[in-house]
């Protein structure tokens, strides 16, 4: 998957934490920017296995050093498998 992030500009570099979430609610592929250095991050994100038909959620989490989470977001999208790929 391609994952575009856009944030605000920052003075503190901050840690992203992505995580895309399966149709079932498992986790499929995680990934943490420490200390990001430029507001708008792209970045490619592997699924484990081939993906399946449903809605998947890829959520982002903004946190500061150790500190608690400053900002959670998520995005949901829908793969539809082609007829072929369905058995």
């Amino acid at each position: 998957l391609r994952i575009e992030v856009e944030m605000t500009p920052f003075l503190e570099r901050p840690n992203l934490d992505l995580d895309v979430v399966g149709p079932a609610g498992e986790s499929l592929s995680r990934t943490t920017v420490v200390e990001a250095d430029s507001p708008t991050i792209s970045l490619t994100m592997h699924l484990r296995a081939g993906p399946v038909g449903g809605e998947y959620t890829v959520r982002g989490s903004l946190s500061y050093a150790s500190s608690p989470p400053q900002d959670v977001r998520e995005t949901r999208f829908v793969v539809e498998l082609a007829a072929d790929e369905r058995d």
